[in-house]
């Protein structure tokens, strides 16, 4: 019996000495399924790369799509500073040029009456109807009854029509003439002022590259 025993102890060591051995063989020679001792999404190393290039060759840090890197604004000279586009350059409006525009006199005394072609004519009250800068006389003409004086202009400006009109409208309310809209047709550009006796109206319209317009009316003198 006692045989039998020392027998069967003798088998068992055997047995777990062998299982013991072969787990940790096996232990030490598997590989974890999927690797390969490689980190995922790494690229090789590019034996011919130098420093400051990445694997593909390119400087380190510029942009791998071939962008504009940020705060470059889009354009830059071959030094790499940015290039700044020169401002456009307007025309000055005819009311930024009168920012304290000359009042319209009162009419001092009545002229001789006479007309001009492509002129004013002697003796046109420009203290009280100047002409627009750049202007070009097509006609003019003043005729007196009186202490009352009609008054008629014709003229072109490199202008648009509603920067005549703002010319006339700054002279003649600094001068105290009140302001009325008036009918006008299709494409013209109109308005009436008035002060005491004195009643004109402007009025203007696109022609061609130009302007023309037209001041009209009765003043009346003063002496």
């Amino acid at each position: 019996m006692a045989v039998a025993m020392v027998l069967v102890c003798a088998v068992a060591a055997c047995s777990g000495d062998g299982d013991s051995s072969g787990a940790a063989g096996a232990t030490e020679t598997a590989a974890a399924p999927g690797t390969s001792g490689t980190v995922p999404g790494a690229e090789p190393a590019d034996p011919n790369a130098t420093d400051g290039q990445d694997a593909g060759g390119r400087p380190t840090g510029a942009p791998s799509d071939g962008g504009t890197p940020p705060g470059s604004g889009g354009a830059s000279e071959g030094d790499g500073s940015e290039v700044i586009p020169d401002p456009q350059e307007t025309a000055p409006r005819l009311d930024e040029l009168y920012e304290d525009p000359p009042a319209a006199a009162p009419l001092a005394q009545v002229p001789a009456d006479g007309s001009a072609s492509g002129a004013l004519v002697d003796g046109f009250p420009v203290d009280v109807i100047d002409l627009v800068p750049d202007a070009e006389v097509t006609s003019s003409a003043v005729s007196a009854e009186g202490s009352r004086v009609q008054i008629s202009l014709e003229a072109t400006a490199p202008v648009s029509p509603e920067e005549v009109l703002g010319h006339y409208r700054s002279r003649f309310v600094a001068g105290g003439f009140a302001e009325a809209a008036v009918p006008s047709v299709a494409g013209t550009t109109a308005a009436a002022f008035s002060r005491s006796g004195d009643a004109l109206v402007v009025s203007s319209r696109t022609d061609g590259d130009e302007t023309l317009f037209s001041v009209t009316g009765v003043l009346v003198a003063q002496g």
